[in-house]
């Protein structure tokens, strides 16, 4: 496991759905952390992650990684990152 999945933990928020993730930069985070927070979704769903300090631009980064971000009619999108980019 990488030197930031080993800083990862994943703390269960109730019995039915959901976990916060911390001791992860969203920012910098290399495949073996990606790995362990990809699994902690499929195990709870739902993942809060707190204090991240992300531009747009690495959010839609993180985003992709778990596959190409859909895009809907009724919610507008950020104006900053075009959708040819998603």
């Amino acid at each position: 496991m990488g030197g930031a999945a080993r800083s990862l933990t994943v703390s269960p928020i109730s019995g039915a759905l959901g976990a916060e993730v911390a001791g992860v930069d969203l920012a910098q985070i290399d495949d073996a952390a990606f790995a362990a927070i990809h699994d902690a979704y499929l195990a709870h769903q739902v993942l809060v992650f707190r204090d991240q300090d992300l531009s747009a631009e690495s959010y839609a980064a993180f985003a992709r990684r778990f596959g190409t971000p859909a895009e809907y009619p009724f919610a507008k999108g950020w104006t900053d990152i075009p959708s040819s980019r998603h």
